[in-house]
């Protein structure tokens, strides 16, 4: 069924899908790339606004069926843009077929690398279950990234490090920097070797994340990825006001929901407030992995391991400034380890099976409530039930490991 839909929209829907993410995003980035046209990339300097920079307008020139009102930019590292040029020399609707397969092929791969050791058939079954966990079918269906940039080495790397293999997996977590916002569940399996003096992780992250910047440098040079900065300081400025045109029932992360409820004229004053709160939350979950890491606790080195993926993705959209409802695809390895046959042999993650059902029936109802009823949904809901079950998974598991130990 998914198949059909995707068939049916990409080549006898295109005006529907010409407002995608992929199309608007990606597809341009692409072109931009294969023709060397990097100046327009980013916002002109001093752009207070996407609207009628030269990417949008280039956007809108190769797709025809993009409405006026649509505003495309591009906010990823500039040799990124390179991934997507094979893309780029087909025409749109095969564009966005091509990489809606590369996703497809992302997703199923980190079914069977999640959790590690899964057999083929069962790493099928759970790709087909992630498909029904709404913000996947999203991110497929509009060509977004997450699976690509985010899922997927998130899995590799993790699969990595279940295989001791930890410098080959800091290089895989180096490409979540693609994404910088997925950077959050690796940055607590970071902080769980750290804590065990392994220091291996930590230099292959390093070594990854100098690579990626030096291939930037060399390839397009400094101003460009200056250009890039800047464009962050725009986005982050356009997606504080809703009056930007920002989608605030897409925004899914705890600090902007917050910010996008309260009036325009307290918002900067209360952004640093909140991004401290942000940085609070993700504190408590590294010391959690902290007390989980001592050498003393009953874990076993998978099972710290387990704990460090799962509360990195739960605190992932509790923490980061910017994230939309498709994102949340990267709870997939939560859920992978959660519901494993492998947890159902102890209680040390089958406690917490409630909070992520809990977790995947409110995300879905709300996914289909905003394709349905968008005025009755509120993203502060949503993420007030992703922050319980952030702290009810914490909760579980401190106090499974004093049940252990006792």
């Amino acid at each position: 069924m998914v198949a059909a839909l995707l068939l049916y929209c990409d080549f006898k829907e295109q005006a529907m899908l010409a407002s995608s993410d992929y199309l608007m995003t990606f597809h341009t980035a692409g072109w931009i790339a294969g023709h060397g046209q990097w100046d327009i990339l980013y916002p002109q300097p001093g752009a207070g606004t996407f609207h009628g920079e030269p990417f949008d307008v280039k956007a809108h020139e190769l797709l025809p069926f993009l409405p006026d009102y649509s505003v495309a930019e591009y906010m990823y590292m500039p040799a990124s843009a390179f991934l997507f040029l094979p893309f780029a020399v087909l025409p749109p609707n095969l564009s966005l077929f091509a990489f809606q397969l590369l996703s497809l092929a992302c997703l199923f791969g980190s079914s069977l690398l999640i959790p590690a050791g899964t057999k083929m058939g069962r790493a099928f079954t759970q790709g087909l279950s992630l498909l029904t966990f709404l913000p996947t079918f999203l991110t497929l269906w509009i060509g977004q990234v997450g699976l690509v940039f985010g899922l997927f080495p998130l899995s590799c790397g993790y699969y990595l490090l279940s295989k001791k293999q930890d410098f080959p997996a800091g290089l895989v977590f180096s490409l979540l920097a693609l994404k910088p916002q997925m950077l959050v569940p690796a940055i607590f399996l970071l902080f769980l070797k750290l804590c065990q003096k392994q220091f291996s992780l930590a230099f292959g992250m390093v070594a990854g994340l100098i690579g990626l910047a030096f291939l930037n440098y060399a390839l397009l040079g400094q101003k460009l990825l200056l250009s890039w900065f800047d464009c962050l300081k725009l986005s982050d400025r356009i997606y504080s006001d809703p009056a930007m045109g920002v989608p605030v029932r897409l925004a899914t992360s705890l600090p902007r929901a917050i910010l996008l409820s309260q009036p325009e004229q307290v918002r900067l004053t209360l952004k640093p407030y909140l991004y401290a709160g942000a940085v609070l939350l993700a504190c408590l979950g590294l010391a959690l992995v902290f007390v989980l890491a001592r050498k003393a606790s009953p874990m076993s080195e998978g099972d710290k391991l387990k704990s460090a993926l799962i509360l990195g993705c739960l605190a992932l959209p509790c923490v980061v400034p910017h994230l939309f409802i498709y994102d949340l695809c990267v709870l997939a390895p939560a859920g992978f380890l959660v519901f494993s046959p492998v947890a159902a042999e102890g209680e040390t993650f089958a406690c917490l099976r409630p909070f992520l059902l809990m977790l995947w029936l409110s995300v879905t109802a709300y996914c289909m409530l905003l394709m349905s009823c968008p005025g009755v949904v509120s993203p502060l809901v949503l993420c007030g039930i992703i922050l319980l079950v952030y702290v009810g998974a914490m909760l579980r598991l401190y106090a499974g490991r004093l049940k252990v130990r006792s």
